[in-house]
Order: C-alpha cells, then sequence, then structure tokens
C-alpha cells in the first residue's frame, strides 16, 4: 500500500476591529498554493454597533491600517484578514417657510445633488463631503441652511437649529447626523423706500428722517437708515432803521427771518462825518459823506479841520441803512455864522469843493446849506 503525504496547508485569520454581534470569525485552514475565495467570510454591507450606530462595510484588507485590500490569489503562507467597516451618518433635508411650516414639492425642494447615495438614499460616509441644493419658484429665494443633528420635525429643526449657510448650493462634511431645512422666504424683488420719524430743521437745530426701504410684495422691511437734515440759516430780509444815529446817540436797526420770524438787532453807531465831499452846482447842493465811529481818526473835510455837522433844519439832513448820511440845499440858504466865520463852498477847477472862511457867497456858486462846524476836541 502506497502512502500518501498530508497536503501542507496554511492558516488565515480574521480580525473586526468594532467586534459587531455575531462578527466573530474563526480561523480557516486551506491548501498551500491554493486559492482561498471560496474559505473567506462574506461580509455583511451594514452593520450597527451596540449604541445602534450603522456602518458600511469597506472589504478585506491585509493589513490593520486598512491600507491594501485584499485580491483573492494561491495562499503560500499564514495571514490575517481585517475587515473594513466606515461608520455612517444620516442626511435629511426639508424645506420650509420662514415661519417653519413644511412647503410643498416641486416648488420648493431641498435635495442632493452631489456625494453619492447611500442606505436608502440618506446614508453617507463619515467625513465625506455632501453636496446640498436649495430650490424654488419664481418670487422666492434661500433665505439659509439650519440644522440639527439629532432627528427631529421640521418645524423643530427650524426653531432649533443651528446656523449652516445662506448659499443655494452648500457641500455638508459629514461629521454627525444632519437634519437639515432650507429656509424660503420672499425674493424682494420689488422693493418701496419712503421716510418715516421725519424732524423738519429749523434755522438753527439740524432736522432728521428715517429712509425705510420695504418689500412691495410681502411688506419686511429691508433696510432703515437714518438721515441728517441741516438747519438751513436765517432767511433775513433787509436791515430797517428802528432809530436813526446821530451825531449824539447811537440808532438801531433789525431784520427779521423769513422762515422762522427771528428778530435781528444791530447798533448803529454814532456819526462822525469825515471825508472829502463831492458837490454840483445849481439850485440844489447834495453832500453825502461816509462817518466813523467816535474817537477815530478823521480825514480833512472842506478844510484842514475835524468837524461834527448839525443842521438847522430837519429836511437837510438824512440817513440811509447803510449809515450814510446826506445834506440837501433848498435854494436860499445862507451859511450860518459861528465865531465870526462863515463855511461856504465853491468849486475848484479840478472838480473838488473847496472850503473858505468868507463873510459873502463866491459867484456863481451857491452857498452850501445851512449848518454850525464844530470842532471835534
Amino acid at each position: 500500500m502506497t502512502a500518501f503525504a498530508e497536503p501542507e496547508t496554511v492558516t488565515i485569520r480574521f480580525s473586526v476591529r468594532n467586534n459587531f454581534t455575531g462578527m466573530i470569525f474563526d480561523p480557516v485552514s486551506v491548501e498551500k498554493g491554493a486559492s482561498p475565495a471560496d474559505a473567506i467570510p462574506r461580509l455583511p454591507q451594514y452593520v450597527t454597533d451596540a449604541n445602534g450606530q450603522f456602518y458600511k462595510c469597506g472589504g478585506w484588507f491585509t493589513d490593520p491600517a486598512y491600507t491594501k485590500a485584499y485580491v483573492p490569489s494561491p495562499a503560500t503562507g499564514d495571514f490575517t484578514l481585517y475587515a473594513l467597516y466606515v461608520k455612517q451618518y444620516m442626511l435629511l433635508l426639508y424645506a420650509v417657510d420662514t415661519a417653519g411650516s413644511e412647503l410643498p414639492y416641486p416648488d420648493f425642494s431641498a435635495y442632493i445633488t452631489s456625494g453619492g447615495s447611500g442606505y436608502a438614499g440618506n446614508l453617507y460616509d463619515e467625513n465625506a463631503e455632501v453636496g446640498v441644493t436649495a430650490a424654488a419658484k419664481e418670487g422666492f429665494r434661500l433665505v439659509e441652511w439650519r440644522y440639527l443633528t439629532e432627528k427631529k420635525p421640521p418645524q423643530e429643526i427650524f426653531a432649533q437649529g443651528d446656523y449652516l449657510s445662506a448659499d443655494a448650493v452648500h457641500t455638508v462634511t459629514m461629521h454627525d447626523n444632519m437634519y437639515c431645512v432650507a429656509v424660503f422666504g420672499c425674493a424682494h424683488d420689488s422693493t418701496q423706500t419712503v421716510q418715516e420719524n421725519e424732524i423738519p430743521a429749523s434755522c438753527e437745530t439740524d432736522g432728521s428722517f428715517e429712509r425705510v426701504t420695504y418689500c412691495a410684495a410681502c411688506g419686511e422691511e429691508l433696510s432703515r437708515e437714518t438721515v441728517t437734515v441741516e438747519a438751513a440759516g436765517h432767511d433775513y430780509g433787509a436791515w430797517q432803521i428802528v432809530r436813526p444815529a446821530s451825531p449824539d446817540a447811537a440808532g438801531e436797526k433789525k431784520r427779521i427771518c423769513a422762515r422762522c420770524g427771528t428778530v435781528e438787532t444791530a447798533r448803529i453807531a454814532p456819526l462822525i462825518l469825515t471825508s472829502s465831499a463831492d458837490g454840483q452846482s445849481g439850485s440844489n447842493l447834495a453832500v453825502t459823506v461816509p462817518y466813523t465811529r467816535r474817537g477815530a481818526v478823521a480825514t480833512t473835510l472842506l478844510a484842514d479841520e475835524d468837524a461834527v455837522f448839525t443842521s438847522s433844519d430837519p429836511k437837510l439832513l438824512r440817513v440811509d441803512e447803510n449809515g450814510r448820511v446826506t445834506f440837501t440845499r433848498p435854494s436860499g440858504y445862507l451859511p450860518q455864522a459861528r465865531d465870526d466865520h462863515r463855511r461856504v463852498c465853491r468849486r475848484k477847477p479840478d472838480g473838488g469843493v473847496h472850503g473858505q472862511r468868507h463873510a459873502q457867497m463866491v459867484a456863481p456858486y451857491s452857498l452850501v446849506p445851512v449848518w454850525v462846524p464844530v470842532v471835534l476836541t
């Protein structure tokens, strides 16, 4: 009888890191050099751990770091296979309005656009990046995405969820279960702007108003800004003489604001008449001279002495609103003597007026209106 040697075998061991219930595999032996494919246990695609966490099978690997997937080949020595299971997270999407009420499809939709679909279309590998998109009918827009990591009705996700994004197309990284709502609102395509809370500006105080923009479709306030209106300043009319100035007393003038009625008053300084006069011959002689304040240095008037003029007839002296004084000589007036001197005028060849001490008129020029020169001290 011929004796046959026992065939040489190799041992294959199996490791499942998560120790899922019912997933302990005994070692198997296969003939050396033969393909062990039929001896390798088949792994379930989805499993759960004791906490109810989902995992998806990633296949057998020849190293514990899961870098080399096992490919069946003739067995040449003992080895260990490692089962990879990837944690799975759930992603559920809903569409709601800004009050949290669920919106009907297809007018409003929230759907997955990239990243593949997993178990029941809702499970995704841990760290997977999943693209989601929100779309609405005309006149509406996405306001924001909100989410919770525990399963809740859409109303509660809206009320309790955290902000995720305001982009209609968004990428979700799966670090946990994600229950998301796409919140839709009015697109605010048509707006109207009004002024509210107006405080008119006065002449001296700034005013303001609020410029507010509302959506013409839904009435929502979109923006509000406060605008300052600068004070306009007084709109004064012309000065009016209240009391004319004289050589002995100051005068007063006023003007009134056309907007608010404010009255502004100003003092008119007492008159000190200085200047050289510009006279005209004829039956009427007008002499108009400006004034300076008392105490100012006066220039020569009709001679080399400073003088303050008074008139014996009110018709001979007129003060306008600018403080200019006009003397008018009616026909037949003669100079009045003072200290045995009389002031007369005659025209110089260059057109100016020259003053002389003289007892009579100098023909053919008429005398100036009656006045009395008083030397300033």
